[in-house]
């Protein structure tokens, strides 16, 4: 008896970093990057930068201020490993010694669940507004036009995805950007189910466990795409095998000891090495 087989058609999307195009202008980048790394820019899950720190809840009806709460409008939030935030202003300089005060101190029940509405609500349009702004910005760095004059990751992506597609054999092929290029996560999965994937397994070019892309940006795109296609089948080949990793390395060290040369660091690195001919 036979097994049926699925009838759609499997593809595989390979994910890359992505890089800004050399001539977009700089001011741009600066910018979503201050954004999306702000309190007030967490961006949005299309944006797939969960950098941001995380807001306290509303205050509740007795109108008490929440965890993390020190009333000036502004949720306080933890800096990388647990060091205070420069800018917090009652930590930093003579400010430490001194007592913290507040619009809410001296308030009433009722008055200071009002300042406490009030603060959060402008906070709440700031965050809109800058997870408006990093989206905008984020589409029109993604759309700068690109070639191999202004974006060499995009071209040794493209040279990495021609060597790797006759070696899978998958019915449909992709390439999409984590950041900054198009074609997004989300773009990229979408072409290929349009073409009729079924099943689209996505696997990104870091190597490497721990880093942000690969175990955080990565799977929350995957995600938004989930809830978009429910009916197709999404497999993240990720984390890789070290050993793996470590066997690809070692061959290419072993191959440059055996050759008996040793890297020029100050030429072209894809027309020195002797592997890359």
């Amino acid at each position: 008896m036979s097994i049926p087989q699925p009838s759609g058609r499997t593809a595989l999307v390979l994910i890359g970093h992505g890089a800004p195009a050399t001539d977009c202008p700089p001011e741009w980048i600066g910018e979503l990057m201050s954004l999306t790394w702000s309190p007030a820019g967490k961006p949005a899950a299309s944006l797939t930068t969960p950098h941001a720190g995380r807001h306290p809840a509303p205050p509740d009806k007795s109108g008490a201020p929440p965890a993390g709460w020190h009333g000036d409008g502004e949720a306080h939030h933890a800096a990388p490993h647990g060091r205070a935030p420069l800018e917090t202003p009652h930590l930093t300089g003579r400010a430490l010694h001194q007592p913290c005060t507040s619009p809410v101190q001296g308030q009433s029940g009722a008055g200071r669940a009002a300042l406490l509405r009030q603060g959060f609500a402008a906070a709440a349009a700031s965050k809109r507004a800058a997870r408006r702004r990093a989206a905008e910005l984020d589409a029109k760095i993604r759309r700068w036009p690109r070639h191999a004059g202004n974006d060499p990751y995009k071209t040794g992506l493209e040279q990495l995805a021609a060597a790797l597609r006759p070696m899978v054999r998958t019915e449909l092929f992709a390439i999409g950007y984590n950041e900054f290029c198009r074609p997004s996560i989300g773009e990229a999965i979408d072409e290929v189910i349009r073409q009729g994937a079924t099943r689209v397994l996505i696997v990104p070019s870091m190597l490497t466990p721990g880093g942000v892309h690969a175990e955080h940006d990565i799977p929350l795109a995957l995600d938004a795409v989930r809830r978009a296609h429910p009916d197709v089948v999404l497999e993240y080949v990720w984390p890789f095998d070290l050993a793996q990793v470590a066997a690809l390395l070692a061959a290419h060290v072993q191959a440059r000891l055996v050759r008996g040369q040793t890297p020029n660091l100050g030429s072209d690195p894809l027309s020195s090495d002797p592997l890359s001919s």
